[in-house]
């Protein structure tokens, strides 16, 4: 039940809740990198950190961390 979740939650946050693309996604499975990931979900946050730890399910420290340990830059 917890893997569901985890997919369903994966798939609303890269489709940005547009069920067209969520289908598409769904249908196509491609597992993302942490890092590919963790750049999706600040994008879509304007690299607001305590949003994306929410979305994220991980502290706001732990944010931080992962873009200093990725080396993650904004565009």
């Amino acid at each position: 039940m917890r893997q569901l979740k985890s997919e369903l939650e994966r798939l609303v946050l890269l489709s940005e809740k547009d069920l067209n693309r969520m289908v598409v996604l769904a249908s196509h499975p491609q597992p993302l990198s942490g890092r590919e990931q963790s750049m999706e979900v600040l994008k879509q946050t304007d690299w607001n950190r305590r949003e994306a730890a929410r979305r994220l399910g991980v502290s706001e420290g732990a944010v931080r961390k992962r873009i200093k340990r990725l080396k993650l830059l904004a565009d």
